[in-house]
């Protein structure tokens, strides 16, 4: 689900970063951005709009002012009312430069908020790309836990009891961090990468069966949680008997798509005695080794075929799938030693006769 941004929300949010302010437009606060990208006017002032997208941000900057100082002031109105005349989101002017006057007049004429900022024009990009970004990204929400183990994101699942909230209380008294409980909400914040954190109405909350609610936060302190997480795993969590074959080798690989990311996936049985947070923990360490490319089970599974190819006996050279016996191979061979031996001895008996 795609969102979108009304300029009054960056200056409630990014405010504190890109020093903006309000020079007029005021009543067009509540314009909608929907694209993160930050848009250069630079030729549609000179008269070229074709690749104009009006829900973008204008970024005005040293060039494009100077430009417009460089026209008289009746060709300066001109361009202006062409360019003020599509229907802009907002428009940001850099470098805390005064625009044109008749620039003034026409944003607040159209309700176009023209903004102004401090920062250099490189740096506003910057800082207000990551900001759309993060606001504008697809997003979704699944139940689960996310937690942070060993620095990856690890997202438990599964159906509700089955020990996703006991398994995460246990990673947090070992020294990992919780995320979200119960709800996550998940951002793509970038081609292959989702970007997990919780739900803004629960916070670091958690339900544990048998004790309620408790607050992670106020109970093992600020370094045992995270405000965002990327997710890096998914642990399937599923009471034992409803799955009856387990992976036991390792080497069928399972993926999730989320918000049209490929998230890799192990299926975790549970029952009593299983230390889950152990588990996951192994998980974690095992999903680490993969990512710089130390695939343990397939590493075995190669060397335990070499051993098998070495120790099967050759195949005989007479088109048949059997291979040779070995005591017939060893007969043949003894047997032809004898006959050597015996040749030898009866060419010595020729040498000794008179």
């Amino acid at each position: 689900m795609a969102s979108q941004l009304r300029v009054q929300d960056i200056l409630d949010e990014a405010d504190k970063d890109l020093g903006l302010h309000v020079l007029a437009g005021r009543d067009g606060l509540s314009n909608v951005i929907s694209i993160p990208r930050i848009q250069e006017p630079g030729l549609a002032l000179a008269g070229f709009r074709a690749y104009m997208e009006t829900e973008r941000v204008q970024l005005l900057g040293k060039a494009e002012l100077a430009y417009l100082k460089s026209l008289t002031s009746q060709r300066r109105s001109e361009i202006i009312e062409e360019f003020c005349g599509l229907p802009l989101a907002c428009i940001i002017v850099t470098y805390n430069l005064a625009p044109p006057r008749s620039l003034l007049e026409a944003c607040e004429s159209r309700k176009i908020p023209l903004l102004r900022a401090r920062l250099a024009k490189a740096r506003i990009v910057s800082r207000l790309t990551r900001f759309l970004e993060e606001k504008l990204a697809d997003r979704t929400r699944v139940h689960g836990v996310l937690v942070d183990v060993f620095g990856l994101g690890i997202l438990l699942q599964g159906k509700s009891g089955v020990g996703k909230s006991e398994a995460a209380l246990d990673l947090v008294a070992r020294g990992h961090r919780l995320v979200a409980d119960d709800v996550v909400e998940i951002r793509r914040v970038a081609h292959k990468r989702l970007l997990g954190m919780p739900n803004s109405s629960l916070g670091f909350h958690m339900e544990i069966r048998g004790l309620g609610i408790i607050n992670v936060l106020d109970l093992y302190g600020a370094t045992s949680t995270r405000e965002r997480m990327p997710i890096d795993l998914i642990v399937h969590l599923v009471d034992w008997g409803d799955l009856p074959n387990p992976d036991r080798t390792g080497l069928e690989a399972d993926i999730e798509v989320l918000l049209d990311v490929e998230i890799p996936k192990v299926h975790v049985p549970v029952k009593p005695g299983r230390n889950l947070a152990t588990i996951i923990e192994v998980a974690s360490r095992n999903e680490i080794l993969k990512k710089r490319g130390t695939l343990s089970a397939q590493t075995f599974n190669e060397r335990l075929l070499t051993r098998l190819r070495r120790a099967t006996p050759a195949m005989p050279d007479n088109g048949s799938t059997k291979p040779a016996p070995r005591a017939a191979k060893q007969g043949r061979a003894a047997g032809g030693r004898g006959v050597k031996r015996a040749a030898k001895s009866g060419r010595g008996r020729k040498r000794g006769k008179p």
